[in-house]
């Protein structure tokens, strides 16, 4: 519990003159539940890294009419309020994108004039060899982002699930990290998987030589939205139970 109080406190902790502190956020019971949900009882865990405070306002949504034409769209300011700056007569939020910048000189990231920052916003449609659409989805999720949509196209084309069966469907999630407590660097990260997966996977894993953690039954950080379109022009759509999201025929 000691370890990972002071992981958020070099996070958060800073002069007050200086320093937004959101002190309600990090006592509330939502966060200390999350939190407190990381400790093993049955052994000491490695120092945990600050909680991932990558942007959670990202939105994504699809749309599609009875011509075959269809939206696949993503938007997201990045952290709250964005850049706190609005288009004058809009009320519309400019983002804070440009803190994905690298200031390291030899990253293809490294900020420069004119140069759009890497981000994690994808989404994504797919046609058939006719040009007619099939697929439609996407979802938000920071870095989480391409490893959904990877397990929604290939439950959708692969395994032919229906967009429910997909949207519901386990899902996992691999989290960098470039090294663990003991300064080993060939920790490589956490692979984090719902736990409706079979046990007999994650033991397989684990003998692997992954770092595997079991996240709730619906834990994934994702909101997926998808469509389907069957070859007799049948619309199907699905949404994801793991937060809020509706699919709807108008």
């Amino acid at each position: 519990a000691k370890k990972i109080a002071f992981a958020d406190r070099y996070q958060i902790l800073g002069d007050p003159e200086h320093v937004d502190v959101n002190v309600a956020e990090i006592l509330s019971h939502d966060h200390v539940a999350k939190r407190a949900s990381q400790i093993d009882m049955k052994r000491a865990n490695l120092t945990p890294s600050p909680e991932n405070q990558e942007g959670s306002d990202t939105t994504y949504f699809l749309a599609a009419d009875r011509d075959g034409n269809a939206v696949s769209w993503i938007q997201s300011v990045f952290h709250g309020f964005g850049a706190s700056w609005a288009i004058p007569g809009t009320g519309v939020l400019m983002n804070n994108r440009l803190t994905g910048f690298s200031l390291d000189a030899n990253s293809p990231n490294f900020i420069a004039p004119g140069k759009r920052p890497a981000h994690t916003l994808n989404a994504w449609t797919i046609t058939r060899a006719d040009g007619s659409l099939a697929h439609v989805g996407g979802t938000p999720g920071a870095n989480i982002q391409v490893q959904s949509n990877f397990q929604l196209v290939v439950n959708a084309v692969d395994l032919k699930m229906s967009p429910q069966e997909n949207a519901e469907a386990p899902r996992w999630q691999h989290l960098n990290k470039s090294k663990d407590s003991s300064g080993d660097e060939s920790f490589d990260g956490v692979l984090q998987i719902e736990k409706r997966v079979p046990q007999e996977t994650f033991s397989m894993l684990t003998s692997l030589g992954h770092c595997v953690e079991e996240l709730p039954p619906y834990g994934h950080g994702s909101s997926v939205q998808l469509l389907e379109v069957l070859e007799n022009g049948t619309y199907i759509a699905g949404s994801d139970p793991r937060c809020e999201g509706h699919a709807a025929g108008i």
